[in-house]
């Protein structure tokens, strides 16, 4: 499981922030399965998987405090 570092502000901020995020097909994924109440989460690997060339980070979607699908944007 990834640790979550930051809620995100909402799906628009996010999209406008970042150019290549609406042409991803998990954050499409994503945002179809958001239903109102979730948040949107950055993620990242712990140190180790960066270090052994398999860090993944991204946004994660939350439900009830639980990680219901993510998006990665960057991996090593």
């Amino acid at each position: 499981m990834y640790r979550l570092i930051k809620r995100a502000d909402s799906i628009e901020a996010l999209e406008s922030k970042f150019q290549g995020l609406t042409d991803n097909f998990e954050w499409i994924e994503l945002k179809s399965t958001y239903q109102q109440g979730d948040e949107i989460w950055s993620f990242t690997s712990d140190q180790r998987s960066w270090q052994m060339m398999a860090g993944r980070s991204g946004y994660a979607l939350v439900r009830s405090g639980k990680q219901v699908c993510y998006c990665v944007t960057l991996m090593s």
